[in-house]
Parts: C-alpha cells; structure tokens; sequence
C-alpha cells in the first residue's frame, strides 16, 4: 500500500478560517504541511516548538532559507548555514520528512548540488530544479545514483516530468499562473494517474496555488486514497 501525504504549502491564507496551524491540523483533513516562510525568515525558537506541538500529527516538509539557495547557491558558507538553520528546527527534527531545497531558475551545477549534500550530510534533503533543462533523464538518473529525491512540479512553461519513482514528492503551483490556478477535477485526476503508474511506496504532493490549495489537497487527497 503507498503511503500519502497531502498538504498545502503553508497555512497562513483566507481559506484557514481558525487562521492557525491549529486549524490547520484539526480541521483541513489533510496529514502533512510543507513549511514555506522558512524560505524568507528564520523562524524564533518559541514559534518551531509551539509548531512541533501543535503540528505533532503532521508530517513536515521544512523549505529551505533563501540565503543557502538563492544568494551563497549552495556554496561552503551555505554549508554551514543549512547546519545554523537545521538547529533552529531541532524541536521539530521528529516531524520532519524533508528540508527542501528550491533551487533558483540560473542553477543548473550538480557538483555543487552533490558536493552540498556530501559536505551536509543530510538524508532528508528533497531538491527541486526550475531550470528547464534539469528535467531530464539524465538528472533522473544522478538522482538515482546519488539518493537524493527530486521533486517533480506542476507549473507554467516547466516539464512536468516525474522526477523519481519510489518516493514521489510533487509541487502543484499552477498552470495558468503562479499560485493562482484553480485545478479543474480532470487535471488533478491527471495528476492522480502520472504519480501512481509506477506504483510509488511513498507520495508526498503539496499544493502551492493559494486561494484553491485547500479545495485542490483535500480533491487529491481523496483521489489518491481510493486508490489504494
């Protein structure tokens, strides 16, 4: 039986109507939440150990902050920086499936990439490209060869392929526009059929599209589990 993890990325929008992770976790149906603001501010100590309390149900998926990914782009000071920002989730580490790592649109050098996750050592690392030409064979293939799990995505002018087969994580984003794409049934059944032809153990999919992520998680959340 493949195991499922259906989320949003974050909880901080209208359709939250307790606007808390308590709602969140009590009320939205779904078992995993992907962590986003992580992304643009290093979170207090106070705010990750109420977060392992209140989200003790959930599974997390923890974006990466942008100073590792976007600004050192996964240099030696980046290393030491993913350790400075891993301590802070300490609280939360039991939670926490993956640290994701959203690479920016201008990176496309996997030995840095590989030398990042040697010199890390970290095995929860999820990487996801936005160059174009990384979704490929041969990316799935190093992929492989390294143990690292490639996030596929569903987004505008980007190649939907499915970056790896065992363990799938999938990032919903948008068709129309970034973040702003109400997933019509038939697409979301189409995203249904593309992750379980291969008959994955392991299935993570996050929703990134804003005012419908709910709507959207709970559909696919229902989708992927009468399946099973």
């Amino acid at each position: 039986m493949t195991s499922v993890y259906i989320g949003t990325s974050g909880w901080s929008y209208d359709w939250n109507l307790g606007k808390s992770l308590d709602w969140y976790a009590t009320e939205s149906q779904l078992n995993a939440i992907e962590l986003n603001m992580s992304f643009y501010r290093f979170p207090y100590p106070n705010m990750v150990r109420s977060w392992a309390t209140k989200g003790k149900n959930l599974a997390w998926v923890v974006k990466v902050h942008r100073s590792i990914t976007h600004y050192q782009k996964l240099n030696r000071t980046a290393v030491a920086g993913f350790q400075r920002f891993k301590t802070l989730f300490a609280p939360l580490e039991e939670l926490i499936h993956y640290y994701l790592l959203q690479l920016p649109p201008s990176f496309t050098d996997l030995n840095t990439l590989e030398r990042f996750i040697e010199e890390t050592g970290s095995k929860k690392l999820a990487v996801e490209f936005r160059h174009p030409t990384l979704f490929s064979n041969e990316c799935i293939d190093w992929g492989k060869k390294h143990g690292v799990l490639l996030v596929s995505i569903d987004a505008p002018q980007l190649p939907r392929t499915l970056m790896s087969q065992t363990v799938i994580y999938e990032r919903i984003h948008g068709r129309t526009g970034w973040y702003s794409h109400d997933y019509s049934d038939q697409e979301l059944q189409e995203i249904q059929t593309r992750i379980l032809r291969n008959n994955p153990k392991t299935v993570y999919v996050f929703f990134n599209n804003n005012h419908a992520m709910l709507q959207n998680a709970m559909r696919m959340n229902h989708l992927l589990r009468q399946k099973q």
